[in-house]
């Protein structure tokens, strides 16, 4: 699709995922109670990961078009975050005028941004998690490994899911980086 290599500053969101539990000696058993500060944006590095790729994907920013009103932002990530990253066919990519980035994008968006990607619990259903209930046989993680490594070689984002099912499931994007001068 003739993608260029994600920059992992400017390609990547002004926020973050907040732990909805609170953490130490890099694990928490299940007696651990949930934070008591608030955290409203919980659960999601499936969320962002994906969000992540289709902005690489899909869309491309022009800061010299003037910004539009919050509702056309709102319709242009409902209409990106519903492509399926896995889309092959060419397609021309949406335009988010006004903004050079993603990270410029979500600094001031991020509210917008946060209640429009998707919510956290469908990532939790998804058929491909089958792997966190069952066996994963080494013969399968070799052949996973070969082809993650092929799409990085092919200069291609992945998104990796890493499951323990307790307690860590995470979703992380991978790809090749070579720092070149600005």
């Amino acid at each position: 699709m003739g993608q260029t290599t994600l920059d992992p500053i400017e390609d990547t969101f002004a926020f973050g995922n907040e732990t909805l539990f609170a953490y130490g000696n890099q694990h928490r058993d299940a007696s651990t109670p949930p934070r008591l500060t608030e955290r409203p944006y919980t659960r999601r590095c499936f969320v962002l990961c994906r969000a992540v790729m289709q902005f690489h994907q899909f869309a491309e920013f022009n800061p010299q078009v003037a910004r539009l009103s919050e509702a056309e932002y709102r319709k242009i990530i409902l209409q990106l975050s519903r492509i399926p990253v896995s889309h092959k066919r060419k397609r021309s990519r949406l335009k988010i005028p006004g903004f050079s980035n993603l990270q410029e994008f979500s600094q001031a968006y991020r509210a917008l941004l946060q209640e429009n990607l998707g919510n956290w619990w469908p990532t939790y259903i998804r058929f491909g998690n089958w792997r966190m209930a069952f066996p994963f046989p080494r013969s399968g993680q070799e052949k996973l490994s070969r082809r993650i490594q092929q799409n990085i070689d092919q200069d291609q984002l992945v998104a990796l899911n890493i499951t323990r099912f307790r307690p860590l499931n995470h979703c992380l994007v991978v790809h090749s980086y070579e720092k070149t001068p600005r």
